[in-house]
């Protein structure tokens, strides 16, 4: 099981509830790190067959495909030097089930170095619905670039920016890679 969050935590001491404070979705840090991953484990899988590093992984599965807002009760901040973590305890653990909570564990395998449990997700909760219990979802910008990379067997290596006028991958040397 392997993922990378897309919550950036930059906790601040102002605001109404605490949970509006603690940081911003992160996308494009998401999508960045997990392609990375994901073909670091192609490149190095048994069934690689070109560009392949030493060959030990039979595969991996991505975690998670919805964000799973239950997780921040669960989870408490470990003890550390982060200066974000004594801001963060405001909130967490959460037992607020239908906010989408901060709360994680410091960590140097995410971009911000703090693992935001509820926030895995390459879809996100678009809709709480509480009728029939359905969520509408949304997809992130980690669908997107894994559904770009594997669109025709892994051949282009998308990159996401935060300029969203740039296209994610060079159409000359990829020239089927918009297909996707």
């Amino acid at each position: 099981e392997y993922g990378v969050d897309a919550y950036s935590l930059n906790p601040k001491l102002e605001g109404s509830n605490g949970y509006d404070t603690m940081g911003e979705e992160d996308e494009v840090s998401q999508a960045d790190w997990l392609v990375s991953m994901v073909e670091d484990l192609e490149r190095h899988a048994t069934t690689c067959a070109a560009g392949c590093g030493e060959r030990f992984l039979s595969g991996g599965a991505i975690m998670s495909w919805v964000d799973e807002w239950w997780k921040g009760k669960s989870v408490t901040p470990v003890p550390t030097t982060d200066p974000r973590v004594p801001t963060v305890t405001r909130v967490c653990p959460s037992l607020k089930e239908y906010l989408h909570s901060p709360c994680g564990y410091a960590s140097p395998t995410q971009p911000d170095l703090y693992v935001n449990e509820e926030w895995f997700g390459l879809m996100a909760v678009k809709k709480r619905c509480s009728i029939n219990k359905v969520d509408l979802l949304r997809p992130r910008a980690a669908y997107f670039a894994l559904k770009m990379l594997w669109a025709d067997g892994g051949s282009c290596t998308p990159f996401m920016t935060q300029y969203p006028d740039e296209i994610p991958y060079d159409p000359v040397e990829y020239p089927d890679c918009g297909r996707a």
